[in-house]
């Protein structure tokens, strides 16, 4: 007995050491400091922003639909992060970033992401987080200013890193950390030309107000896009946001605390959902959720769960982002310090995410990172070690003619 305690003494110890090996191992990143955050003028939420945004966001849904598997964007996490990007950019380059997001002016979307975002994070279900990883070169100087309206608008945590295969692991564990495991990678590796990258990281998580019960779960068939009939599980409730407008007919189903609802829109027999999308834009969803009618609905929703990885560089280009791809052309030249290293541009923009929505409520996740590239890779550190045979010189230093040349082939014992 005493052998066998002994023994399962042993075995906890070393599970408590391997822990702690393991805790050691987390990746950890290199967090520098932002300025300190100035006040800020925060413009209130007004119907200039929310029809702008609205529009904003499926202008983008549209061009990014899929007509033969399912599609899911963040707006919010791809407008912050393309915000930020704007605030870099010059020129025709922010021309182009700033009519794609709102049509307004970057320096006013500021004050009203800065006002969104408060509103947004008064709630615990929805959390927003933004970083900003810079490469550890000298070449690469970001300007004080730029920093600033980060810190003033977006609260970001900036990195710098080497950019190797620890930082993709450090960006990975940041990306999963901020979405509670919902996404646990964005990128699998960095390139020899990227020097830095922005980062938005979206999560939600909600009760609904009324959870459904055992009962009010049955199966059903499901006809998917190519109609393939499928065996799904439905969820029955009764709702009172009653949606319709010519097109197409919905619901309302609210989250606890009634901070957030999920929208339901079904399209009309007549008009197949690729063109039910295509007729979509923000005043007609606008037009819809004013419009609600308090009326009862029998309403029956799949469980579903998914997620999606989209690369938006073609989806931008086609809705006239041209010049920040170019890297001649690009213009963030109020991000960096262009004298030090060549000109900057996007070379990627890639956007995650994911949803489950069950019979307890739903998780969702969005990540959206937009890497910069210069035209040639930033020097790096240089080392030789000398642990194999070579020659050397030893020579006049006013000619640089040779005293002496020798080899080393072998170093023998002293």
């Amino acid at each position: 007995m005493k052998q066998e305690k002994q023994l399962l003494l042993s075995l906890l110890a070393s599970a408590l050491v391997l822990g702690c090996l393991a805790a050691c191992t987390t990746t950890k990143a290199n967090k520098l400091s932002l300025p300190k955050a100035e006040t800020i003028n925060e413009k209130q939420l007004d119907d200039k922003f929310i029809e702008a945004t609205m529009d904003f966001a499926f202008k983008l849904y549209s061009a990014c639909y899929d007509n033969q598997d399912n599609t899911m964007i963040s707006p919010l996490s791809l407008m912050t992060v393309l915000a930020m990007g704007a605030n870099g950019a010059n020129g025709q380059t922010r021309n182009e970033l700033e009519k794609l997001l709102t049509g307004m002016p970057i320096s006013e979307l500021n004050e009203y992401l800065a006002s969104y975002q408060k509103h947004l994070m008064t709630s615990s279900k929805l959390v927003s987080s933004n970083s900003f990883w810079i490469k550890d070169d000298d070449s690469i100087k970001v300007l004080e200013d730029y920093l600033q309206i980060l810190a003033n608008y977006y609260q970001v945590e900036v990195y710098q890193e080497k950019f190797d295969d620890t930082t993709v692991k450090a960006i990975n564990s940041w990306v999963k950390d901020k979405t509670s495991g919902l996404i646990k990678e964005i990128i699998q590796q960095l390139n020899p030309f990227t020097i830095l990258c922005l980062i938005n990281a979206v999560v939600f998580e909600a009760e609904w107000a009324n959870v459904y019960n055992i009962e009010d779960i049955n199966s059903g068939i499901f006809t998917d896009i190519n109609n393939k009939e499928l065996t799904v599980e439905y969820m029955y409730s009764t709702e009172t946001g009653y949606l319709k407008d010519d097109l197409s007919r919905g619901f309302i189903k609210k989250y606890q605390d009634n901070e957030f609802a999920l929208v339901a829109l079904l399209p009309n027999e007549d008009i197949n959902i690729e063109d039910y999308i295509s007729k979509l834009d923000g005043k007609r969803i606008l037009n819809l959720l004013e419009n609600k009618q308090f009326e009862t609905v029998n309403a029956v929703l799949p469980k579903f769960s998914y997620e999606t990885d989209l690369d938006m560089i073609d989806i931008l280009k086609n809705l006239d982002i041209k010049t920040a791809f170019l890297p001649d052309e690009a213009d963030f030249g109020s991000m960096v310090d262009l004298t030090m290293v060549e000109n900057i541009y996007i070379s990627k923009i890639i956007h995650k995410t994911f949803i489950n929505v069950d019979e307890l409520g739903t998780k969702a996740g969005a990540v959206s990172l937009i890497a910069f590239d210069t035209k040639s890779a930033p020097i790096e550190e240089i080392y030789i070690v000398l642990d194999r045979p070579f020659i050397y010189l030893i020579i006049d230093t006013t000619t640089n003619l040779p005293v002496f040349i020798g080899s080393v082939l072998t170093i023998p014992n002293n």
